[in-house]
């Protein structure tokens, strides 16, 4: 995850996907899968997706992630699903459907995370 997000953030897309296959790769394996590292994997190598200009393969991988429980939802998925968002906002997306699509979905996904608790014991 680390790997990824440092190619993320220095505007290597390659990389980022390579490191994301090599997760999937881990998973297959049987390296245990935790939702919230796997929901940051898929969001990450949609935002490279992105980058690459591969809007398809960008809603692929943030159409998996769609479905996790709110619960699961922490700001650095969150985070992740924002940092999409607005780069979709690309000029160059301005008037592409799928753009619009995924868009409205992340606004939505985002909205649905639960408020987080005022006490830690409480509930």
């Amino acid at each position: 995850m680390f790997a990824l997000s440092v190619a993320i953030r220095l505007g290597d897309a390659d990389s980022a996907l390579r490191s994301a296959a090599t997760a999937d790769l881990a998973w297959e394996s049987g390296d245990a899968m935790v939702t919230g590292v796997w929901a940051q994997v898929r969001l990450a190598a949609a935002i490279a997706r992105v980058m690459k200009g591969d809007l398809d393969g960008a809603e692929h991988e943030l159409f998996s992630v769609l479905d996790i429980a709110p619960e699961y939802r922490i700001s650095t998925i969150t985070g992740y699903a924002s940092d999409l968002g607005k780069r979709l906002r690309q000029r160059r997306f301005e008037r592409t459907p799928v753009a619009a699509r995924m868009s409205e979905r992340i606004r939505e996904f985002n909205s649905a995370r639960p408020l987080a608790r005022a006490c830690l014991g409480d509930g």
